[in-house]
């Protein structure tokens, strides 16, 4: 449940480390037994949908039987919308071929080709749950009975024109295909373009900052201390790297989990989404596991996930806000325990309708 106040911070040690592959040290090796309270993670893999190109094509057909499309003015390409929308990349296109690839949303027909509408379709889509919000998006044209249709398609995986494989039939044909992604303003958000070999001995790896992310102290502290945290791993949400937070007892030297480029490039006055997976990992040793994870915003906390919750399930969040311009961003868990309390992934900064 999204919680929009601030809330009193709790000054206690912060770990927050990013980890890779099936365990974590930082400095001298600790024994996972010493550590029982740590339960043992088993992240299901779930396979991402692919696209349904039946459920399109017969969505398609069925549109042509029933109503005449536009015809001239539709098809042709010089009175398209296609102005690429803020917020979005083009990424390929135009090209007579859809995208088949992972990560599959769904599909909508709309009245004509306009790439701007597709984009705020996009935004407004419902998010998947083991997926996040909609990424990606292709918009193409369809010639079927004579009649033109415009299709767009919706992916939480973003992709490239290497998935645009479908050509369509010789009944339907397929022409004015483009692909989108949306834009996230957090560099790295998956943890994935940290190198842990050049700092470690993988698979064993963590660290406190890289090119993308860093660890910083909380106002009032300068330095963070060297405390080893460990956790079994078993799987990040998606790639091999993720970050984890938690706080230990000692009340000194707290800190953020925060991206390196900051501020971040936003618009003042335009609506944002920030978007993440968290994971609760502190076990209240009753089937339960607590978290006090927060999302700062300028230094504000604008979003809480608190416990008891009910199991280890990567879960997917959202935060709407609307910047002010040069905005930051932070992450941190102020639950009091032996172990690291939370663990995030694919984190991104979405531009939102």
């Amino acid at each position: 449940m999204k919680t929009f106040h601030q809330s009193p911070r709790i000054l206690c040690v912060i770990a927050a480390f990013l980890h890779s592959a099936s365990s974590l040290q930082l400095g001298v090796p600790i024994d996972p037994a010493s550590f029982p309270n740590i339960p043992h993670i088993d992240t299901p893999s779930i396979p991402p949908p692919q696209t349904d190109f039946l459920a399109i094509e017969a969505a398609i057909v069925a549109a042509s039987e029933t109503k005449s499309g536009a015809k001239a003015s539709h098809s042709n390409a010089a009175g398209l919308d296609t102005q690429t929308p803020i917020g979005y990349d083009l990424i390929f296109g135009p090209i007579t071929a859809a995208t088949g690839a992972s990560g599959f949303m769904g599909s909508t027909l709309i009245s004509e080709y306009s790439v701007t509408s597709c984009a705020e379709l996009c935004n407004s889509r419902a998010p998947d749950a083991n997926g996040g919000a909609c990424q990606f998006f292709n918009i193409w044209l369809t010639t079927v009975n004579n009649t033109q249709q415009t299709t767009c398609a919706f992916y939480f995986i973003p992709t490239d024109g290497s998935t645009a494989t479908n050509k369509g039939t010789s009944a339907l044909k397929i022409s004015e295909s483009r692909g989108y992604t949306r834009v996230t303003l957090i560099q790295d958000g998956g943890f994935e373009g940290w190198n842990c070999t050049a700092c470690c001995t993988a698979p064993f790896c963590s660290t406190r900052s890289y090119f993308a992310w860093e660890v910083l102290p909380l106002p009032g502290f300068t330095t963070l201390d060297g405390v080893t945290t460990i956790l079994r791993l078993t799987g990040a949400h998606t790639g091999f790297d993720f970050a984890t937070l938690g706080c230990f007892d000692t009340p000194q030297n707290p800190g953020i989990l925060q991206p390196v480029a900051q501020p971040l490039q936003t618009i003042a006055g335009q609506k944002y989404l920030i978007t993440f997976f968290h994971q609760a990992r502190s076990n209240n040793g009753d089937g339960t596991f607590s978290s006090q994870f927060k999302v700062l915003w300028n230094g504000n906390v604008v979003f809480t996930i608190t416990g008891p919750l009910p199991d280890l399930n990567w879960r997917y969040y959202q935060v709407k806000i609307t910047a002010v311009g040069g905005d930051k961003v932070g992450f941190e868990d102020t639950f009091q325990n032996v172990s690291p309390a939370s663990a995030i992934d694919d984190v991104f900064l979405l531009i939102d309708n």
